[in-house]
């Protein structure tokens, strides 16, 4: 993730996590960039592909066929408790 000694030491756990959390994201969607150019070279550079090479067949990710979770929020209880939880 690139942090020096200082700044690992300063972090809490949770902030640590949260950056984990977000240098995980950016990797996926940096390989999905890449297999999404991938599947068209395969598909439209004249290398023999008779269909559309999909870019989940050139590199599955872990993060294929998630969904993005979404919570609705009615009350005010379940608002509290969602801004506990980025404290």
């Amino acid at each position: 993730m690139g942090l020096k000694g200082h700044e690992v030491r300063k972090t809490t756990l949770k902030e640590f996590g949260l950056m984990l959390n977000g240098y995980i994201a950016r990797q996926h969607r940096e390989w999905d960039r890449t297999r999404h150019i991938m599947s068209y070279i395969a598909t439209f550079a004249g290398l023999g592909a008779k269909e559309f090479v999909t870019p989940q067949s050139v590199y599955p990710l872990p993060t294929d066929g998630e969904e993005t979770k979404k919570m609705k929020i009615t009350t005010s209880a379940q608002a509290e408790k969602l801004l506990k939880e980025f404290e």
